[in-house]
């Protein structure tokens, strides 16, 4: 079955990453979802300016359920059908403590950043293509969600909270046909030509690339359902090479 992917976040780092990937493996057309045309002038020439028939970019953003609503309609019009959507939206910082921060900004990082455009995205991007066989639906979580960190507790909370939105959809369409999976970075993912790290962080660290033949691996191979991928340096060429863990 040919694949057609949606990618939510396409500038990022980890969005630009599985774009890469995919463009090297050939036989993925990707569909990037960007918020600004100097967004896609930038990421395109990055990639080498790919042809059409491999990657194809949408402006616009799920900043509301009209926002939203109006992007479902300018995707369709642009590439018709698509069979997998990858949601890696909410970005990575190394912070203060948490009770340092504003309960504004607090709102800010878990409701605005995190769970509405997830929310919006699966409304608006799953549902058209939960019934239909060889679909998939990939939300990009952190590590940690599962483990805190001092410094990080606005991004366990905000992930935290992601991930029981994860459950949540995957409980609901456990019994529908389209694969929906939890992909959990459990290390520092940089980008392909630029290595650094951030002092004092101390994660494992891999890049982009490699990282997207991962994500690549869990829509391409049929194998993981429903299911949390735990994903570290040491993990990842499996999971691009079986699509499971």
């Amino acid at each position: 079955m040919a694949k057609t992917v949606l990618v939510f976040g396409a500038s990022g780092t980890i969005g630009q990453g599985f774009i890469k990937a995919s463009l090297e493996k050939g036989d993925v057309k990707v569909v990037g979802i960007f918020r600004s045309e100097e967004s896609v002038k930038k990421v395109s020439e990055r990639l080498g300016n790919p042809a059409e028939d491999k990657f194809v970019s949408v402006v616009g953003n799920v900043g509301s359920e009209k926002d939203a609503a109006d992007l479902q309609k300018k995707v369709l019009e642009k590439v018709g059908s698509y069979t997998d959507v990858v949601a890696t939206v909410g970005g990575f910082s190394f912070a203060k403590t948490l009770l340092e921060f504003s309960v504004e900004e607090i709102r800010t990082i878990v409701c605005t950043d995190k769970i509405e455009p997830h929310f919006l995205i699966a409304k608006y991007f799953l549902l058209p293509i939960q019934d239909k066989e060889g679909t998939s639906f990939t939300f990009i979580n952190g590590g940690a969600a599962y483990q805190p960190f001092p410094n990080f507790g606005h991004m366990t909370i905000s992930n935290g909270a992601l991930m029981k939105l994860v459950q949540v959809v995957m409980a609901e369409h456990k019994d529908k046909p389209v694969r929906i999976n939890e992909f959990v970075i459990a290390c520092f993912v940089t980008p392909w030509d630029n290595p650094t790290v951030p002092p004092g962080l101390t994660f494992s660290r891999t890049d982009n690339i490699t990282m997207g033949k991962g994500l690549l691996g869990v829509i391409v191979h049929p194998n993981s359902k429903n299911v949390v991928l735990d994903v570290t340096v040491e993990n990842v060429e499996k999971l691009a090479k079986d699509g499971t863990l």
